[in-house]
């Protein structure tokens, strides 16, 4: 659970994030923080990020956004971590994190693509590649000129047709 002030004392309110939503205690602020939370609940998770990712998380945020119509994005909880969740047809397709230690930028499709995992683990050299996910530390390990080529490659690819295929042709094989 993560407690943000917003430069205010401390006597003044607590703002309290939790997989229920926003609660707040001491203080009149409660509408407008709501309203705000309501309005604009990515703004407010990255508004509680480390001061120095929030720019990062940002672009890349913005970057997502812009580069793939395909997805709706939303804060959410994956593996336990509050995140922001980008979905295509209900089904996740990246993920931006701020754990303790790292961001992460969780990339669906690179997962079920060798041809973009390589192509993009040799251009991020800096970044710690995992499966299906990218963790970065600062701007130097995860260029945002890199990531918009990465989300515009990716942005082509759907999950579901992907998915259904898999199916499939699993169908197919289990009646042989």
């Amino acid at each position: 659970m993560r407690i943000a002030n917003f430069g205010l004392r401390k006597a003044d309110f607590e703002l309290r994030i939790a997989k229920g939503g926003l609660r707040i205690h001491k203080g009149n602020f409660k509408s407008e923080l709501r309203q705000f939370s309501m309005k604009d609940p990515i703004g407010l998770f990255i508004s509680e990020q480390l001061p120095e990712r929030q720019n990062l998380l940002k672009e890349i945020h913005n970057t997502i956004i812009a580069a793939d119509k395909t997805i709706i994005a939303e804060v959410d909880m994956m593996m336990g971590k509050q995140m922001i969740v980008y979905k295509a047809k209900g089904f996740m397709k990246y993920a931006l994190a701020s754990v303790k230690n790292y961001m992460s930028l969780h990339v669906l499709p690179i997962y079920g693509s060798p041809v973009l995992y390589s192509k993009y683990k040799a251009r991020m050299i800096k970044a710690s590649f995992q499966k299906g996910c990218i963790n970065f530390v600062n701007a130097d390990e995860m260029p945002i000129e890199i990531v918009q080529q990465l989300i515009k490659d990716c942005s082509t690819i759907d999950l579901q047709k992907i998915r259904e295929e898999y199916l499939n042709q699993k169908k197919q094989k289990s009646k042989k």
